[in-house]
């Protein structure tokens, strides 16, 4: 498993995640990873790798920067 930094790439505004830190198996998993709060189709969404997450690991969300309104 893998820890990616996840970004939207539009403006979603308020009340919306902009951005987060996931553990996955690969990038197209990263890219497909589903928030909550409208979070947006995966053709609008920036991954960036960060490392390789320890043994053991499980798909998950790390962190999450919400945008609250």
């Amino acid at each position: 498993m893998n820890i990616y930094k996840i970004t939207r790439l539009d403006d979603g505004g308020w009340d919306t995640f902009d951005s987060a830190v996931v553990i996955t198996k690969d990038e197209n998993d990263a890219q497909h990873f589903q928030m909550p709060y409208g979070w947006v189709s995966p053709e609008l969404v920036k991954v960036e790798f960060i490392g390789v997450a320890k043994e053991g690991s499980q798909h998950s969300l790390v962190l999450g920067s919400f945008n609250a309104g």
